[in-house]
């Protein structure tokens, strides 16, 4: 399994140093139970109505793992160009991208999103920010390495994304000729080309998840983690099972179709005949 980490470029400056954003005003302070999210935007701004609206909207997914502890900053760049030169890099899927206390946003605007798309894509981002808090403090919250499926499932899964993604029956099927041991790894790499596909995958291992330890598991896994242990032993601290073998029965739930009969009740066989 491939781990994640902060590209350097980011791990070593915030996205308020980065000159796109120099321009960026404070127009709003939203608080999400008590801790603000603060808006920057451009001084002509005519979308501030709909951001803290849909803010507002995200708020009941961010406290499902315990909310913010630490002020967060939204800073809205008024087009994608804007995107990639303010994050210092080229990423042609994505609209906004969330650091410990930050995150950077496209604006709206030149994407077309409605409210509903941004009160996702905002519960996405500020899920990443609680992630970030709770496994770690600003100093050294990028130490801390997280598998890829885990990171961005628990992220769509909270925004409640499911429908931007292949069905459990489209994965089975793109997952049947793929190495049980290779599957997670694969979709990390092929997150570039395929982004549907990785990200689903890491959608439905996270639901499998929830569904079988329970929500109180992540909050248990990012506190181990916060206190230096890895990721592989905070796991099984979290939920007494190998982090290997979990995603081995996550695969083939998805690759034998087990979600077929989730939750149907056992038929009740005929009575025998008598002879």
């Amino acid at each position: 399994m491939r781990a994640w980490r902060l590209p350097v470029a980011l791990a070593v400056s915030c996205f308020g140093c980065v000159g796109p954003l120099a321009n960026l005003k404070e127009v709003a302070r939203t608080p999400l139970d008590g801790v603000p999210v603060v808006l920057r935007h451009a001084p002509d701004a005519q979308e501030v109505e709909l951001l803290v609206d849909a803010l507002s909207r995200a708020t009941p997914a961010v406290r499902r793992w315990g909310g913010l502890s630490t002020a967060v900053t939204l800073h809205v760049v008024p087009h994608h160009r804007a995107f990639e030169r303010a994050l210092g890099r080229a990423e042609p899927t994505l609209h906004a991208w969330a650091r410990y206390d930050e995150i950077l946003l496209e604006s709206p605007a030149s994407w077309g999103a409605d409210v509903e798309q941004l009160r996702a894509l905002l519960a996405h981002e500020l899920t990443h920010c609680v992630t970030f808090q709770r496994l770690g403090t600003a100093q050294d919250w990028q130490q801390r390495v997280l598998p890829f499926w885990f990171r961005e499932g628990l992220a769509t899964v909270t925004a409640g994304q499911a429908a931007d993604f292949p069905t459990l029956e489209e994965l089975a099927g793109a997952l049947r000729p793929v190495p049980i041991d290779e599957a997670f790894d694969r979709a990390e790499r092929s997150v570039s080309v395929n982004y549907r596909h990785a990200y689903g995958l890491a959608h439905h291992a996270v639901v499998f998840l929830l569904r079988r330890h329970g929500d109180g598991a992540v909050p248990q896994i990012l506190a181990a983690l916060r206190e230096g242990k890895s990721f592989d032993d905070a796991f099984k601290a979290a939920t007494g099972v190998e982090r290997l073998a979990f995603e081995h029965d996550a695969l083939n739930y998805i690759r034998l179709r087990g979600f077929r009969g989730w939750g149907l009740p056992l038929k009740t066989l005929p009575s025998p005949r008598a002879k």
